[in-house]
């Protein structure tokens, strides 16, 4: 190969590759835009859900024995939880919110002996609103306390640019429990 024809060949794949990053990293930032701007959009209106994934249980001695004795969903860690079928969600609109999650953590009184009401379930009409968002991340912060026939729960919901949520739920009969997944627009006017 001649020299001439190698320092071409090294220019042009120089250029491809500069192309190439430039193209993929406008595609990249317009997308992170769009998403960006959905979530505003959501959070504006206050109509919102998010379909969780993950439960982080708080670890006490008590879930280290089921974890060991292997009770945990598969795919899951005692630090990290699997949640499969879609059932876990959140809703907010307006402000009326509706929860259903199932819960992975100790209760320290109250339940019963029935199945029912076992996870974190909970709807109506949230108190004490605080919102804040982080405009150098893109971020929104909904921190509110919600009762249901037998607990009181002070939920924080943190919304990311890249459409994924964080979830802390704390109740006056459990150990705290969080929550990870994803936001998506209310599909329906059901709350």
């Amino acid at each position: 190969m001649q020299p001439r024809f190698k320092k071409y060949l090294v220019f042009f794949g120089l250029g491809l590759s500069l192309f190439l990053a430039v193209c993929c990293g406008s595609s990249k930032n317009q997308t992170a835009k769009r998403s960006l701007e959905l979530l505003d959009s959501l959070v504006v209106a206050k109509r919102f859900m998010v379909s969780v994934d993950r439960a982080q249980p708080m670890m006490t001695t008590s879930m280290q024995s089921i974890a060991n004795a292997g009770l945990f969903p598969p795919g899951s860690a005692p630090g990290q939880l699997y949640l499969s079928g879609g059932y876990n969600i959140l809703k907010v609109k307006g402000d009326s919110v509706e929860a259903n999650l199932s819960y992975w953590g100790e209760r320290q009184m109250g339940g019963g002996y029935n199945t029912r009401n076992s996870g974190i379930e909970f709807k109506g009409l949230a108190e004490d609103w605080e919102y804040s968002k982080n405009e150098k991340k893109g971020s929104h912060r909904f921190n509110f306390q919600v009762k249901n026939e037998m607990e009181t729960f002070q939920v924080t919901i943190n919304l990311f640019s890249q459409m994924n949520s964080n979830i802390q739920v704390n109740s006056n009969q459990r150990f705290t429990i969080g929550y990870t997944g994803t936001v998506k627009e209310l599909e329906n006017d059901s709350l």
